[in-house]
């Protein structure tokens, strides 16, 4: 990465994640926050911009990834106060395609905080959760259905959106993995991402974890700031290979985001909870759906479990590695 002088950091241009977002809904009416899979730690700061006022002031509306819209009313009762059971809060985010991407215990706290932070306002003022995955049929699922379905998942994505908030005149916080957000598409990607569908009318964030190839550019910024790049065109000339494991020499940062979040000192680890592990009904679940998927990609998908289990599951299974896809 080019070495990037701290003079490319203005104090000016720094803020709160708070106060980047009340900025970001001032300019556009969709504001998007960068989500990093296997990096819980990201979406937990998350949470606070449920409680905020000053976010509360611009919409009552979050669409997320993970989760099928097959269980839309069964989330809404939910969030408005009825009792919901673990394997049921479970299912919204496992029956989607990357199931297992959302085995982390984070992506359920999310819909637990936005349910307790509910219980404390007024009904006009309540926040909706809107999950974005269109439903999938795991019970006639093939390799192919499946990969027709990821193809078409920007696209999908960008319509939910379009249809329960713009067409409505209405305003929405939307957090999604950050290569969903951002506003100019990779040269490789199979489909354009949903933020360069909505680049117009979308305001986007995306995080910075400490690490390696980022340490110049986070070392005279503060953890937990955003830098809008509007206030610091320095800044919005870096390299945005620097962010991503996408690609190189693939332009500058400020055609793909409008801010940079350092969302902190950070590391994504693959892990599967244990606490999913010793749940027999999630591992049958999940074996019925990794089940339907192609000889290749099922060797890949057992990957993330641990030998144990796989013995315990009478899976047996050949050297590799684990399928890229559950990490970006």
């Amino acid at each position: 990465m080019s070495e990037r002088p701290a003079s490319d950091i203005d104090a000016a241009a720094v803020c709160s994640l708070i106060e980047a977002v009340d900025a970001g809904f001032q300019r556009t009416p969709l504001v998007g926050v960068g989500e990093m899979h296997w990096c819980p730690e990201v979406l937990e700061q998350m949470f606070a911009l449920i409680e905020a006022p000053a976010v509360q002031a611009h919409t009552q509306t979050v669409v997320v990834e993970f989760g099928s819209e097959r269980h839309q009313g069964m989330l809404d009762r939910y969030l408005a106060g009825e009792a919901l059971s673990d394997t049921a809060l479970s299912l919204i985010c496992e029956d989607t395609l990357h199931g297992v991407l959302w085995s982390p215990w984070v992506y359920q706290q999310f819909f637990e905080h936005v349910r307790r932070v509910n219980q404390t306002l007024p009904p006009s003022k309540r926040w909706r959760v809107l999950l974005a995955e269109a439903a999938f049929d795991w019970q006639t699922a093939t390799e192919t259905r499946w990969q027709a379905a990821m193809d078409e998942r920007d696209a999908r994505y960008a319509d939910c959106v379009t249809r329960h908030v713009l067409a409505r005149d209405d305003k929405a916080l939307l957090i999604f993995g950050a290569m969903h957000l951002i506003k100019s598409t990779l040269p490789d990607a199979r489909a354009p991402s949903m933020g360069t569908l909505l680049a117009r009318q979308l305001t986007t964030l995306w995080p910075v974890i400490d690490g390696p190839t980022h340490t110049e550019a986070t070392a005279a910024w503060p953890i937990g700031s955003v830098i809008v790049l509007d206030d610091a065109p320095a800044v919005g000339r870096w390299p945005f290979d620097g962010f991503t494991r996408k690609g190189q020499g693939v332009g500058y940062t400020r055609n793909y985001c409008d801010m940079l979040w350092h969302a902190g000192a950070f590391t994504r680890t693959v892990c599967l909870p244990e606490g999913r592990l010793s749940d027999a009904g999630w591992l049958e679940r999940t074996r019925a759906r990794i089940e339907t998927r192609s000889v290749e990609r099922q060797r890949q998908l057992w990957q993330l479990f641990p030998e144990h289990v796989l013995n315990e599951l009478g899976v047996a299974l050949a050297s590799g590695s684990f399928l890229e896809s559950e990490l970006n």
